[in-house]
Formats: C-alpha cells, structure tokens, sequence
C-alpha cells in the first residue's frame, strides 16, 4: 500500500532546512566513531534501507528540481535495554529549524490503536496462547512521490572528508507523527481486502483488526488445532 503524509492545512512550503542536518550528521557521525561496533551496524541498516529500497540516492539532476514541501531528516541511533545489541535508526521529525519542525507540519491522524487493557482481557479468553509482531511495520508502507522530498536525510558512509550525499526515503519513517495513523490504517484496510469468505480467513480478520497493538499481536484461540489455523491465516 501506499500514503501520503498527513499535512496540516495550509502547509504550502518548508524552509530549507539542510544546515540543520549537515549540523546533526557532524554530531552522529562523531558519536558513532567512538562506538566502532555501532558504527558498523549503523551503516549496515543504512546500506540495508537502500538495497531493500527503502532509501535511495539522488542524482544531482534530483537536487537541482524544486520542491516546496523539501525537508532533511536528522537521524541518529536509539537502543533499547530490552534488546541489547540491537539499535534503530530514528529519523528526527521534530527536529526544528527556522521555527518549524516536519512534524509541526503533519496531523497525527485519528487513533487507531486498540484499547491495551482490552487486548489483553482478549488475550486471556482463551487457553492457546499466540504472540507475533510485523518486521519493519513502517517500512512495509510507501509513502507517495509528492511527498517523499520532505523525507531526505544526509549520509555519507562515515567519510568525513567529502560532502554527504542526499538521500530520500520512500517508506514510512519511524518518528513522523502521522506515521503510527497510516501504518495502524494499511494493516486494517489489509484485513479487509485480504478476507476471504470463509470462517478460518474472517477469525484471521478479526485478530488482525482487534488484537494488534501496533505492530504487535497478543491474541488466545481455543485449541492446538485452532492456533495452526490462526497462524497460517494471519500470516
């Protein structure tokens, strides 16, 4: 599926923002060369977003053309202790520059997450219990050729003795503040699209629908035989 970003009324044009993230990718790049391995896995998601195609690189024709809604994402490394080793990249929406930000510029949509206190009194209705969550849930949406400008971000491989290059992303971001509305939407409207007319597909629909809370699934079935159902029809 595709989205657009979720602008604000009368959003016409940003500033340019690329200072900002020349600045920015000074402070990432310093950082990460005191963390060797981080370095390493940094790169690695980034040489990763451009094979997958999340990412790709603009020609210097690109740059030349004019867009008003243009923007260049800071990003840097967030980690978790609940996942050592393990790190995201975030690309700064809020990040603020003449005034504004990315995402003073976008809604954040209505809010389509389930309620947690009744995902998890769903969870335990049952005696088969089934976790799973969606790998990279924002980077499964594309986001419209209108709109990718306003993703760009700087990235040189760590070689501080050359300018950066500009990239675009053309997925979702993590850290937008539209972005938890159009991923929440995509899965839904997949449930619906995807639903064939049979009992096993529509229960699949209906986990889909009631038991993610984001891009993860905590739902109960009532057997063994139920849940090898459950699981190849979610999937």
């Amino acid at each position: 599926f595709e989205t657009g970003l979720l602008w604000k009324a009368g959003c016409s044009a940003l500033p340019d923002d690329r200072p900002m993230a020349m600045r920015r990718l000074e402070t990432t790049e310093k950082a990460l060369r005191r963390a060797p391995e981080k370095a390493a896995a940094y790169q690695a998601t980034m040489t990763e977003y451009v094979t997958k195609g999340y990412a790709r690189r603009l020609s210097q024709e690109e740059l030349q053309q004019r867009h008003p809604r243009c923007w260049h994402l800071p990003h840097h490394a967030v980690t978790s202790p609940n996942k050592p080793g393990k790190f995201r990249v975030v690309f700064d929406a809020a990040a603020r520059y003449a005034g504004t930000s990315l995402n003073d510029n976008l809604m954040t949509g209505p809010d389509l997450l389930k309620q947690i206190p009744g995902v998890l009194l769903r969870f335990r209705q049952q005696p088969v219990a089934l976790i799973a969550d969606i790998e990279q849930m924002f980077l499964q949406v594309a986001v419209r050729a209108e709109d990718q400008p306003a993703l760009r971000f700087l990235w040189r491989d760590m070689d501080g003795d050359r300018p950066p290059d500009t990239y675009q992303m053309d997925r979702v971001i993590f850290g937008a503040r539209s972005s938890p509305a159009s991923a929440s939407f995509v899965l839904k409207k997949t449930a619906d699209d995807k639903c064939e007319d049979t009992p096993a597909s529509r229960a699949a629909a209906a986990i889909v629908k009631d038991d993610f809370y984001m891009d993860d699934l905590v739902t109960s079935v009532s057997c063994p035989t139920a849940a090898v159902t459950a699981v190849t029809e979610v999937t």
